[in-house]
Protein backbone atom coordinates (compact mmCIF):
# COMPACT_ATOMS: atom_id res chain seq x y z
CA UNK A 1 0.00 0.00 0.00
CA UNK A 2 0.77 3.18 -0.70
CA UNK A 3 0.53 6.44 2.42
CA UNK A 4 2.07 10.01 1.68
CA UNK A 5 4.80 9.00 -0.39
CA UNK A 6 5.75 5.92 1.51
CA UNK A 7 5.37 2.74 0.00
CA UNK A 8 4.06 -0.43 2.94
CA UNK A 9 4.73 -4.07 2.63
CA UNK A 10 2.95 -6.19 5.61
CA UNK A 11 2.82 -9.28 6.20
CA UNK A 12 2.51 -11.30 9.68
CA UNK A 13 6.21 -10.95 11.48
CA UNK A 14 7.04 -7.79 9.06
CA UNK A 15 6.19 -4.55 8.37
CA UNK A 16 8.60 -2.37 5.50
CA UNK A 17 8.25 0.70 4.42
CA UNK A 18 10.43 2.53 2.10
CA UNK A 19 10.26 5.97 -0.11
CA UNK A 20 11.98 6.69 -3.20
CA UNK A 21 14.90 9.71 -2.24
CA UNK A 22 15.61 7.98 0.59
CA UNK A 23 18.97 6.11 0.97
CA UNK A 24 17.36 3.99 3.69
CA UNK A 25 14.55 1.24 4.34
CA UNK A 26 12.28 0.61 7.48
CA UNK A 27 12.24 -3.18 8.52
CA UNK A 28 10.34 -4.11 11.50
CA UNK A 29 11.59 -0.79 13.07
CA UNK A 30 15.22 -1.56 11.86
CA UNK A 31 17.01 1.23 9.48
CA UNK A 32 19.05 -0.53 6.53
CA UNK A 33 20.80 1.30 4.44
CA UNK A 34 20.17 1.05 1.08
CA UNK A 35 22.93 2.64 -1.08
CA UNK A 36 22.64 3.95 -3.65
CA UNK A 37 19.01 4.57 -2.47
CA UNK A 38 14.96 3.69 -3.41
CA UNK A 39 13.83 4.76 -7.10
CA UNK A 40 10.95 5.31 -8.80
CA UNK A 41 11.25 3.78 -12.48
CA UNK A 42 7.96 3.99 -14.34
CA UNK A 43 5.80 3.50 -11.53
CA UNK A 44 7.90 0.73 -10.14
CA UNK A 45 9.80 0.67 -6.85
CA UNK A 46 13.52 -0.19 -6.85
CA UNK A 47 15.49 -0.35 -4.09
CA UNK A 48 18.97 -2.76 -3.42
CA UNK A 49 18.40 -6.49 -3.23
CA UNK A 50 20.70 -6.59 -0.16
CA UNK A 51 18.66 -4.04 1.19
CA UNK A 52 15.52 -6.36 0.70
CA UNK A 53 17.45 -9.79 1.70
CA UNK A 54 18.70 -8.52 5.41
CA UNK A 55 15.30 -7.42 6.17
CA UNK A 56 14.14 -11.40 4.84
CA UNK A 57 17.39 -12.55 6.95
CA UNK A 58 17.78 -14.02 3.89
CA UNK A 59 21.07 -14.92 1.13
CA UNK A 60 21.80 -13.10 -2.08
CA UNK A 61 23.54 -15.14 -4.95
CA UNK A 62 25.25 -13.54 -7.60
CA UNK A 63 25.14 -15.43 -10.86
CA UNK A 64 28.14 -13.35 -13.16
CA UNK A 65 27.43 -15.31 -16.55
CA UNK A 66 23.75 -14.67 -16.80
CA UNK A 67 24.22 -11.41 -14.67
CA UNK A 68 21.32 -11.79 -12.43
CA UNK A 69 20.94 -11.69 -8.82
CA UNK A 70 18.83 -14.31 -6.27
CA UNK A 71 17.62 -14.12 -2.82
CA UNK A 72 17.10 -17.28 -1.06
CA UNK A 73 17.69 -19.28 2.26
CA UNK A 74 15.16 -17.06 4.15
CA UNK A 75 14.56 -18.15 7.83
CA UNK A 76 12.19 -15.54 9.13
CA UNK A 77 11.92 -11.75 9.43
CA UNK A 78 14.41 -9.42 10.88
CA UNK A 79 14.49 -8.80 14.42
CA UNK A 80 12.19 -5.79 15.87
CA UNK A 81 14.45 -2.71 16.57
CA UNK A 82 13.25 -2.50 20.09
CA UNK A 83 15.19 -5.89 20.58
CA UNK A 84 17.91 -5.22 18.36
CA UNK A 85 18.98 -1.99 18.95
CA UNK A 86 20.91 -0.73 22.74
CA UNK A 87 19.05 2.40 24.09
CA UNK A 88 22.45 3.47 25.83
CA UNK A 89 24.31 3.16 22.56
CA UNK A 90 21.62 4.43 20.45
CA UNK A 91 21.73 7.98 23.50
CA UNK A 92 25.25 8.24 23.07
CA UNK A 93 25.50 7.59 19.39
CA UNK A 94 23.34 9.87 18.06
CA UNK A 95 23.93 12.49 20.46
CA UNK A 96 27.62 12.88 18.62
CA UNK A 97 26.00 12.48 15.63
CA UNK A 98 24.36 15.62 16.46
CA UNK A 99 27.13 17.54 18.22
CA UNK A 100 29.32 16.79 15.15
CA UNK A 101 27.16 16.94 12.04
CA UNK A 102 24.11 18.45 13.28
CA UNK A 103 23.70 20.58 9.82
CA UNK A 104 25.10 17.86 7.42
CA UNK A 105 22.68 15.80 5.05
CA UNK A 106 21.86 12.12 6.40
CA UNK A 107 24.57 10.72 4.33
CA UNK A 108 27.01 12.98 5.97
CA UNK A 109 25.81 12.06 9.95
CA UNK A 110 25.97 8.17 8.90
CA UNK A 111 29.31 8.94 7.55
CA UNK A 112 30.02 10.50 11.56
CA UNK A 113 28.62 7.37 13.38
CA UNK A 114 30.61 5.56 11.06
CA UNK A 115 33.74 7.03 12.07
CA UNK A 116 32.35 6.34 16.11
CA UNK A 117 31.79 2.21 15.69
CA UNK A 118 35.42 2.04 14.05
CA UNK A 119 36.62 3.75 16.81
CA UNK A 120 35.09 1.01 19.01
CA UNK A 121 35.90 -1.96 17.09
CA UNK A 122 39.74 -0.50 17.13
CA UNK A 123 42.23 -1.72 19.47
CA UNK A 124 43.51 1.21 19.77
CA UNK A 125 40.17 2.98 21.28
CA UNK A 126 37.92 2.10 24.26
CA UNK A 127 35.60 -0.75 23.21
CA UNK A 128 32.47 1.55 23.98
CA UNK A 129 30.25 4.35 22.04
CA UNK A 130 30.75 6.30 25.44
CA UNK A 131 34.20 5.38 26.09
CA UNK A 132 35.38 6.44 22.71
CA UNK A 133 33.22 9.33 22.96
CA UNK A 134 34.84 10.65 26.33
CA UNK A 135 38.03 9.37 25.58
CA UNK A 136 41.00 11.52 27.23
CA UNK A 137 43.89 9.18 25.96
CA UNK A 138 45.37 11.64 23.72
CA UNK A 139 43.42 14.52 25.04
CA UNK A 140 39.92 15.30 24.69
CA UNK A 141 38.88 13.55 21.23
CA UNK A 142 35.85 15.68 20.35
CA UNK A 143 35.21 19.85 20.76
CA UNK A 144 31.62 18.71 21.76
CA UNK A 145 32.84 17.19 25.18
CA UNK A 146 34.30 20.26 25.96
CA UNK A 147 31.80 22.95 24.74
CA UNK A 148 28.78 20.19 26.21
CA UNK A 149 26.86 20.32 23.20
CA UNK A 150 27.05 16.66 23.49
CA UNK A 151 24.56 16.89 25.59
CA UNK A 152 21.99 18.03 23.40
CA UNK A 153 18.61 16.57 22.57
CA UNK A 154 19.35 14.86 18.80
CA UNK A 155 17.26 15.55 15.59
CA UNK A 156 14.97 12.57 14.46
CA UNK A 157 17.95 12.82 11.68
CA UNK A 158 20.44 11.80 13.79
CA UNK A 159 18.84 9.07 15.88
CA UNK A 160 18.33 7.62 12.29
CA UNK A 161 21.48 8.21 11.16
CA UNK A 162 22.81 6.11 14.63
CA UNK A 163 20.42 3.10 14.18
CA UNK A 164 21.57 3.20 10.46
CA UNK A 165 25.26 3.03 11.70
CA UNK A 166 24.27 0.45 14.24
CA UNK A 167 22.96 -1.94 11.46
CA UNK A 168 25.67 -1.82 9.85
CA UNK A 169 25.94 1.37 7.03
CA UNK A 170 29.68 2.24 6.22
CA UNK A 171 29.77 5.13 3.49
CA UNK A 172 33.38 5.66 4.98
CA UNK A 173 34.86 2.53 5.22
CA UNK A 174 37.39 1.97 7.65
CA UNK A 175 37.85 5.98 8.72
CA UNK A 176 38.87 6.77 11.89
CA UNK A 177 38.94 10.30 11.71
CA UNK A 178 37.01 13.69 10.25
CA UNK A 179 37.19 17.25 10.35
CA UNK A 180 35.66 20.47 8.85
CA UNK A 181 39.00 22.21 7.12
CA UNK A 182 37.08 25.08 7.53
CA UNK A 183 36.64 25.33 11.23
CA UNK A 184 39.73 22.89 12.17
CA UNK A 185 42.32 24.81 14.51
CA UNK A 186 44.25 21.57 14.59
CA UNK A 187 45.64 19.79 11.28
CA UNK A 188 47.30 16.75 12.82
CA UNK A 189 44.56 14.76 11.01
CA UNK A 190 45.73 16.40 7.55
CA UNK A 191 49.23 16.24 7.90
CA UNK A 192 49.37 12.69 9.14
CA UNK A 193 46.33 10.72 8.05
CA UNK A 194 45.51 9.43 4.58
CA UNK A 195 42.34 11.52 3.13
CA UNK A 196 39.37 9.16 2.37
CA UNK A 197 36.88 10.92 1.32
CA UNK A 198 34.76 14.50 1.35
CA UNK A 199 31.26 14.23 2.11
CA UNK A 200 29.06 17.63 3.01
CA UNK A 201 31.56 19.81 4.88
CA UNK A 202 33.62 16.83 6.26
CA UNK A 203 36.54 15.09 5.22
CA UNK A 204 36.98 11.38 6.29
CA UNK A 205 40.66 10.17 6.72
CA UNK A 206 42.20 6.13 7.34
Amino acid sequence: SWLGGVAYVRAPGLELSVRPGDCYIMANGRAIYAEPGVRLVSGVTMLPVRAIAKALCAEVGWNGAARSASVGGSHGYIQSGAEFYDADELFWLSRIIEAESGGEPLPGKVAVGNTILNRVESADYPDSIYGVIFDKNWGVQYEPVLNGTIYNEPSAESVLAAKLCLDGARPVGEALFFLNPALATNFWIMENRELLTVIGDHWFYL
